[in-house]
């Protein structure tokens, strides 16, 4: 190896400026968001493919609606339809 003062040194390296710095963090906080992305796709590919399996207890999710049948709706045309809720 040769001995190489400063200023050769300096012309053969790659010194960064505050420019290139500020963009490599860039760069670098968007491909981890890219990594983030794709783990998150991958997870929820793997969530949705998930078999679904028999509860032993099952249960009912949401609200069950109950009705009360009026005597003028109960005598329209829309009344064989409303009773069976």
């Amino acid at each position: 190896m040769e001995n190489y003062t400063v200023d050769e040194y300096a012309l053969c390296a790659r010194f960064k400026n505050k420019r290139r710095k500020k963009r490599l963090v860039k760069e670098d906080f968007e491909k981890h968001l890219i990594q983030l992305r794709k783990l998150e796709i991958e997870l929820w590919n793997k969530r949705k493919d998930l078999p679904l399996m028999p509860l032993e207890i099952p249960y009912q999710k949401g609200w069950q609606r109950n009705f009360k049948l009026r005597d003028d709706i109960s005598r329209s045309s829309e009344a064989p339809f409303l009773r069976n809720y």
